[in-house]
């Protein structure tokens, strides 16, 4: 279901490191919790043909979370955005 995600927003220009990790891990979190009580996932779930032949998808259900260390973000070109 990679259309849900649970993403921070920008770090902005005037934010700190430490600051922009503390708020981001609060707003993914934030994110998480918010689609986990409001998402039906089986519904989500059998949207797809093949798994309306499952008996029950939430069966095989995880989630994905990326990290990147410090060296990573660092080049990531997109943090300049």
């Amino acid at each position: 279901m990679y259309w849900l995600s649970a993403d921070s927003n920008s770090r902005g220009t005037a934010k700190s490191r430490l600051s922009y990790c503390q708020r981001s891990c609060s707003e993914v979190r934030t994110g998480f919790q918010k689609l986990l009580a409001e998402t039906d996932f089986r519904k989500q779930a059998f949207g797809w043909p093949a798994i309306r032949e499952a008996t029950d998808p939430l069966e095989k259900l995880v989630f994905v979370a990326y990290f990147v260390d410090e060296a990573e973000w660092l080049e990531d070109p997109r943090r300049a955005l």
